[in-house]
């Protein structure tokens, strides 16, 4: 016979999910709310239950468990209200994050972005982050942006059209800077021509010339290419073109290291400039 002794059926909550790991996590455990100032005030009071009590409906939050949050801020025009004030006292800090020039070129280079874009960075900081909210359509370059640029260029799109579609992406007067400094590269020796018969081929006077031709022959390391970028940084070197040399090789490294590594001349180079060649 079933127990009629109580009047009402009673309801357990069981976890599930994410909630679940929140509960059974045995090792650390990062949990991000990703965009939490977009979130209504009812959900971010829900947040303040587990950051203080760490408890979901009685069921206990792992000790394993770190919290982290991410947001825009307000004036960035995402959608961000306020930050209920008890849930920002839950934090135990809260860190503005920035760009970084140096550090966004180290990593495009690494991941394969167009060395155009990438050149142009290097050689226009301010455009990786550039944000101003708009009330229109139009945009402004951010480092999301910048990316989605590289993406763009790869495509071969047609001269007539790439302002315009540029435009789109990082803003007029973004586009036309970068529009600019592709101009410099119709300006370079061939590439491929430089890495036959590095030993001969002209080194530009121009700056912004040099640093657009460094960043074509580094998109073209590999384990054959490395010896003739070696053979022509070298004569940057002694050309007292110093940064230039070091810039080059770091950046065929970086674009291919694993190709570039496989080449014994280079990895005797690269033992004896040890310091000079740390990324």
């Amino acid at each position: 016979m079933p127990d009629c002794s109580e009047p009402y059926p009673k309801a357990t909550f069981i976890p599930y999910g994410n909630l679940q790991l929140l509960i059974e996590a045995n090792g650390l455990t990062m949990y991000v709310g990703d965009d939490l100032g977009q979130a209504t005030n009812v959900v971010q009071a829900a947040w303040m239950q587990f950051m203080l009590a760490r408890q979901i409906n009685g069921h206990k939050i792992s000790d394993d468990v770190v919290f982290f949050a991410c947001s825009n801020r307000k004036q960035d025009a995402a959608g961000v209200t306020r930050f209920l004030e008890p849930l920002k006292d839950r934090f135990h800090t809260i860190v503005e994050m920035k760009t970084d020039a140096e550090q966004w070129v180290k990593w495009a280079t690494k991941n394969g972005l167009a060395h155009e874009v990438v050149t142009w960075i290097r050689m226009n900081p301010q455009w990786l982050d550039g944000f101003k909210p708009a009330s229109d359509f139009s945009r402004t370059p951010t480092p999301r942006a910048v990316h989605e640029l590289s993406d763009l260029y790869s495509q071969n799109i047609d001269k007539s059209m790439q302002l315009r579609v540029f435009s789109g992406t990082i803003g007029t007067e973004a586009s036309v800077s970068f529009k600019t400094h592709l101009e410099y590269y119709v300006k370079l020796e061939d590439p491929d021509v430089i890495l036959m018969k590095p030993e001969k081929a002209k080194i530009p006077d121009d700056p912004a010339l040099l640093y657009a031709l460094c960043g074509a022959l580094a998109a073209k390391a590999n384990k054959k290419t490395i010896e003739p970028i070696l053979t022509y940084a070298g004569r940057l070197d002694k050309d007292g073109r110093g940064e230039f040399s070091m810039l080059l090789i770091k950046d065929a490294v970086m674009r291919n290291m694993n190709d570039v590594m496989q080449n014994l001349k280079f990895c005797r180079w690269a033992q004896e400039h040890q310091e000079d060649l740390a990324i």
